[in-house]
């Protein structure tokens, strides 16, 4: 009960401290200033529970009222031309939890494309002990039931974008080279198989940090085919990445219930901190990376 109690508190505390900068970029302006400032943001979630369809109804209409949404290629290929002309935004799911359907059908009576990132090597798995000792290890959540590949083509069929999330979800910083090459190759292998030339384009990496990647893996996973890498840590591009064919995108996460003021606070003050250097990735890891052949 104690850490119910904790965690209900660094919530109601981390609620009011947005609603406050939320109400300084109005009060000063600087919101506004913002909001207009050309760039590319990456939006993206790992559920839709059936509660939440109302609010994540919601929260897309609020963000299709600031920016121009596009597809996940359409923005990659906006930031490597540096044709950047005003504020884009580009949705995508991680995990491939069987209620993403729910998402992909909401937003293709929207017009409004995505993503899905999946792991091949778990698509249609319903035995029941292997999913929840799956989403209990590798997502850290209550077993849930996953995308089967009829579903996954019907995403593609609306036209939506199917990614890769590594073969079954591993932490890329902690296996072995040869582990990490197989989870990025057999899953992008499996895509292609089932789905064909249009899925398998792009790949974003499990708990998204740079600690659960490597410049190794990351270089592999250009080297195999995919077009670009995303990650799960805040950020906003702009024309800063022309040229650079090997990005590591920068995402935002959000939650369904997440009132869009909130959200639009969080992604605005990632537009202040844009920096104009186009070094997403360590410095270190540069070299591997745009080398890779």
């Amino acid at each position: 009960m104690a850490v119910g109690l904790r965690a209900n508190v660094r919530s109601a505390l981390r609620s009011a401290a947005i609603d406050g900068m939320a109400l300084a970029q109005a009060v000063s302006g600087r919101g506004r200033r913002l909001g207009s400032v050309p760039r590319v943001q990456f939006i993206y979630s790992h559920h839709l529970f059936e509660d939440e369809v109302p609010g994540f109804e919601r929260l897309i209409r609020s963000l299709r009222r600031e920016y121009e949404f596009v597809s996940h290629s359409r923005a990659v290929e906006l930031l490597r031309s540096g044709m950047v002309d005003r504020p884009y935004a580009a949705l995508s799911f991680d995990d491939g939890l069987a209620n993403m359907a729910v998402a992909g059908d909401i937003l293709h009576k929207m017009g409004i494309p995505a993503c899905f990132f999946v792991c091949p090597g778990m698509v249609g798995q319903t035995d029941r002990a292997t999913v929840a000792r799956w989403c209990r290890s590798n997502l850290n959540k209550p077993p849930a039931p996953l995308l089967n590949w009829t579903q996954i083509q019907r995403l593609l069929d609306q036209g939506h974008e199917i990614g890769s999330h590594t073969h079954t979800h591993v932490n890329l910083g902690r296996v072995s080279a040869t582990e990490a090459e197989h989870e990025l190759g057999a899953s992008r292998e499996e895509l292609l198989r089932r789905l064909g030339p249009a899925s398998a384009r792009h790949f974003a990496w499990p708990f998204g940090w740079f600690h659960h990647m490597t410049s190794a893996a990351a270089a592999f996973a250009y080297r195999v085919g995919y077009e670009s890498c995303a990650a799960a840590m805040r950020g906003a591009h702009g024309r800063e990445l022309a040229g650079h064919a090997r990005p590591c995108l920068m995402r935002d996460v959000f939650v369904a219930s997440q009132r869009p003021h909130r959200l639009q606070a969080l992604l605005l003050r990632n537009v202040g901190r844009m920096d104009g250097s186009g070094r997403t990735w360590p410095e270190s890891w540069r070299p591997a990376i745009e080398g890779a052949a």
